[in-house]
Parts: structure tokens; sequence; C-alpha cells
């Protein structure tokens, strides 16, 4: 169906085969109707014993999954955190001092020690292991072990208990080696969880009795809620919209309400979605979509695997709404089949497009789970290294956009929780606004979206969100809007933006389906983000790249979305319930043409 197929290579087989295999139907823990990225290419370099895929030796069969534990090793840097700090902000829209770096740039910068790769090879030595494949950077090596020796390997771990099975933890650090490592992943029993495990809501939003068509809501409402809502709608000063959202939130509706009309030919910037656990996408199905709406169809890049004969309606609504905002551009598809319900992704997800020199500009996603599941099951020192990677993909010129999540409310130990990685302050977070219950208006935070602050050390309030997050502690207060009894407004607050997040319609096995959710929202404002790289780059500048600092010192370029609530009521500018507010793309345009 003209999907281009992109192979990989210098993967180890064993590794592939747990991390990219597609399980049929298997369940993911999504918001809504995820719309997830991930960009993977040639992942590891060849200066390990790796070789392409067609040429792995038979020992990476299923006989040596039974008997090996595969493990992956975060080597330190050898570069303090205000380095990375100093090097993110000149390179950034900060202050754009610097130029975006090259990957071999990043490793001299960032890599480590060699003192440090080297302590890894010979513990792994030590213990029977073989250090399989590493990355460019040798900041991260796969190193596989006999699983009977895992508990020597490991030997005076704090808290950690291992036998053939696996060990009690997912993470942990030897302690003859914790000079040199992070951390050490892939140590958990293949099913392990937390006993706090969060599901994220079903496929089609958190409530499984919200229905994503206004018209359908409109039918089976009384005359009352009806008349209550007219009057409501009669007495907001909300903000302005085309009357085709309240029917359904399609491509030409979204860019007649978020200003977008810039158009490159041909384009020049990239874009990708990637989905996890079984999410695929459908060609045919784009290509009816594209001329339902009257968009040019460009093929998709497909990157490990897409079954397109079984398209979901998470990864058929992606790849739909993000290539229908920003028509024309290089997009790519990326199927994960570990999912957050069975392993962490992220990891193996950013260590992926970190390696490859040509991985799309702008990346979407929207799967994560709550803060302290990621805390409490991976420990702080791996959210700072993940925190590290994101900054260094910033630094790239990439721009990393995740949904916010679509449940309002999450109370675990007295403490409300945002999601992670939405809850980085090296991303920028996506929430969701809608037209109300029956489409009326006005625009408002939709009730079921995630906002608010984070509580982990690793996600502190960045400096560029400040006084954004002062002026709403100042402006919540003179009104009395709602807020939960208890929030840290001293770390990272989310959403940073938000869009439409309701009354989606996609074509999903040739037929339209209604979806929403910030999963919706996300892939949507991706595709600006993808716009407004496209018109830089036929300028002869780069990509945006880490977006915040930029978002953050244009207020003027943002619908403020003023009424509704989530855990928190929206007020006058930046709030948690929805950020900034919803995108003009032609303000952000101008803005950011001026950018060096």
């Amino acid at each position: 169906e003209g999907a281009r197929q992109t192979p990989v290579s210098l993967i180890s087989m064993a590794w592939l085969r747990r991390h990219s295999r597609a399980p049929h139907r298997l369940a993911v823990s999504l918001w809504a109707s995820s719309s997830a990225i991930i960009i993977i290419g040639c992942l590891f370099a060849p200066s390990v014993s790796s070789l392409p895929l067609q040429h792995q030796p038979s020992t990476f069969g299923a006989d040596f999954e039974r008997t090996h534990r595969e493990t992956v090793v975060a080597v330190k840097s050898k570069a303090s955190h205000a380095d990375f700090q100093l090097w993110f902000e000149k390179t950034s829209s900060y202050d754009r001092s610097h130029r975006h770096l090259a990957l071999p740039e990043v490793c001299d910068l960032f890599g480590p020690d060699a003192d440090a790769v080297h302590a890894v090879h010979v513990w792994a030595a030590e213990h029977g292991g073989h250090v399989e494949t590493q990355t460019t950077c040798s900041d991260f090596l796969v190193v596989s072990f006999p699983a009977k020796n895992l508990a020597q390997a490991f030997q005076g771990a704090d808290g950690l208990e291992c036998n053939e099975e696996g060990c009690n933890m997912p993470t942990a650090v030897p302690p003859t080696i914790s000079h040199a490592v992070d951390f050490v992943d892939g140590l958990g029993k293949a099913s392990y969880a937390t006993n706090k495990r969060t599901s994220f809501g079903h496929a089609k939003g958190l409530s499984k009795h919200r229905d994503f068509n206004p018209s359908s809501r409109r039918r089976v409402a009384t005359a009352e809620q009806k008349e209550n809502a007219q009057e409501a709608l009669a007495k907001a000063k909300g903000p302005w919209y085309p009357k085709c959202l309240a029917e359904s939130a399609t491509p030409p509706c979204l860019k007649e309400a978020y200003n977008v009309s810039h158009t490159s030919k041909p384009s020049r910037g990239s874009q990708g979605v990637a989905l996890f656990g079984g999410q695929f996408f459908s060609p045919s199905d784009l290509k009816q979509f594209d001329k339902k709406y009257k968009l040019e169809y460009t093929p998709v890049h497909v990157m490990n695997d897409n079954h397109d004969s079984e398209p979901g309606n998470e990864a058929s609504l992606d790849v739909q709404y993000i290539t229908g905002m920003a028509n024309g551009v290089s997009t790519t598809f990326m199927h994960y089949a570990c999912t957050t319900e069975d392993c962490k992704p992220f990891l193996h997800w950013i260590l992926q497009q970190a390696n490859n020199s040509a991985a799309p500009t702008v990346q979407s996603v929207s799967v994560g789970t709550t803060e302290f599941e990621y805390e409490e099951a991976m420990g702080e020192a791996y959210l700072q290294r993940i925190n590290q990677e994101f900054m260094k993909a910033g630094m790239r010129g990439f721009s990393l956009l995740f949904a916010t999540g679509d449940r309002a409310s999450q109370v675990y130990n007295h403490k409300y929780w945002i999601n992670f990685p939405s809850a980085s302050p090296y991303v920028t977070a996506v929430g969701g606004v809608w037209l109300g219950e029956l489409g009326y208006g006005p625009m408002s935070v939709d009730p079921d979206t995630t906002g608010g602050f984070a509580n982990c050390k690793a996600h502190a309030q960045p400096s560029y969100q400040a006084d954004a997050v002062n002026a709403y502690l100042g402006e919540a207060a003179r009104t009395h809007a709602k807020q939960p009894p208890s929030f840290n407004a001293s770390f990272r607050a989310v959403p940073d933006v938000s869009a439409m997040s309701d009354a989606y319609l996609i074509i999903e096995h040739g037929s339209e389906t209604w979806i929403g959710g910030t999963s919706a929202a996300c892939p949507v404002v991706a595709g600006m983000v993808s716009v407004l790289n496209d018109a830089r780059i036929a300028a002869g500048k780069g990509p945006l790249g880490f977006l915040n600092p930029f978002l953050y010192k244009h207020p003027e370029c943002f619908q403020d979305i003023t009424s509704g609530s989530n855990l928190y009521e929206a007020v006058t500018g930046w709030d948690p319930a929805s950020g900034l507010g919803t995108p003009l793309v032609d303000c952000l345009l101008a803005a950011a043409l001026t950018l060096p």
C-alpha cells in the first residue's frame, strides 16, 4: 500500500526479539488514544561484536533467552549536571547562543570516561558476562549474563535478591562498579510489576462511558441540559473557535482553529510517531483519510514492523493527524512491542532515537505512567538519567512532545501525581480542551485531562516556567480558583500547551470512528511544530529543538483558556489546567522566524 519499509540493523537478535516483536492485541497502558513516537535507526555502533540482523549467530535464539539475561548498563557521563544545563540552554531557545550539536559532538561532551567503560567490561567478564553492543557514545552497554550468575554479579546491591528467573527489582547498581555506572536495567522477572500499578484508561478515554461524538451526546441530552449549556455559553467569554469544531475535529477545522496556513513545497522537515504494543496503521486508511480531507498522500516510513491489515485506533489517529496537520512532511511510524504494562519502554526508546543521526526532529509521544511508579520501581537515578537523555535530544535539535494523560486525579501516599515522561522539564507537555459535554462551547478545559505539579526531585521547576507559575499562584488566590488541597509549586508543572481533545474522526478499517483525549491533542500540536520547523528550514535556519523557553516567551501566541477545570480550575494566563492555552500558529511562526 505504499508504506516505505526501513530495515533495522546492528541490533542483537535477542534484544530485538524482546523489545521489537509485535504481540497481537497486547494490552497497552495508554491515554485515550496514544500518539506515541519513537525514532529508531541503526541503534548500536558496531564497535563491539554486533552483526547485521540477518547475520546474527544462531546462539541468540530461544535457548539463549532461557539461559541468559540481557541487561542495559548506563555508564556515568564525564560531564556534570551543570555542564548539561549550560549546553542545554546554549543550544535551545533559552538564548540560542550556539547551534545545535551533532551526535559526535554530544559524544565528545557528554560521553563517559574510557576508564568507566573499561570497568564495565571487566565486571562483566568476571561474572561470565559479555558486552554484546553499545551505543555510539559508549554511554549505554548491553551486557548478557548467564542467568545463574546474576546473583553473583550483583552481590551487595542494596535490597536486591536474585535467582535464575531474575531479581526482585528491575534496576540496581553493583557496588564494585558504582563509581562507573548510574544503574543497570533489565534485572526484573518477566512478570515484574509494581503492586501500585496505575492503568491509564481505555482505548477511547478514561471513562468507559465517554462518547467522543458531540452530536451523539446532544441527542441523548435532556432539555434542561441543553438550556443550561446555552445559558453558560451566553455568559462565557471563551476564545473564538470555528463552528465546524462543534461537530468534529478534522484537519481542515483544526487548521482554521489554530491559524495553520503555511506550507513549504517541497517539505524539508521530519516528524515521527511511535506506537507501543498491538497498535498498527493502515496505509489504505490513510489514503482514504487524505482523500476525504483533500490532503496530499505521502507514504509513511515504517521502521521495525507494521501489520497494516490490523489497524488500531491509536495508531490510525497518530498517523492521520500528525500528517494531516503537517501535510507533506516526511513522517516515520515506529512500532515498539514493549508497553508500560510489562516494562518501562522509555529507556529503549530514547537510546534508539539518540543514536540515530537522522532521527525525525519532531516526535510525539502519548504513553506514560505516574511519576511515583517510575520513582519507586526504577529509582531516582533512572529518572535523572532519562532526563539527561532528553536534554541531549534537545541539544541536537529534537522537539519531544508528550501527552499529559487523561486522568484528572491520581492520588497516592497523600499526594496528587502527574505522569512521566510529560513531567520531565525537558519535554513539552500537551493537555486537552473541548467545547463542553454538548459541544456548544465555550472552549474550556477538558475535565478528564491531567494537569498539576510534579513530586519527584528529578523534576524541579525549570527557570522558563517560574514567572508563569508565580503569576498563576497569585491569580488563583485572587479568584479563589479550585485547586487540590496540597501541591508543591516548586516542582515542574504541566501542561505547557493544550489542543482540542474531543470529537476526532479517524478512518479505521475503512470506516469513520470517533476518538479523543490528550493522545489526540499531542500529534496535532506536534504537526504544528513541524510547520514551524518547515518554515525555518526554508529560510535557511535549523529546527526549533527544545520548545518550552520559546513558548513561554510568547504567551501572546496562544488563546488563553479561562473556563473549565480538571483537578485545577482555569484562570487568566498560564494554569495547570490548560497551560498557556491553544496555539496560534501564525503568531508562533512570525516569532520563530526571528530566532537565529
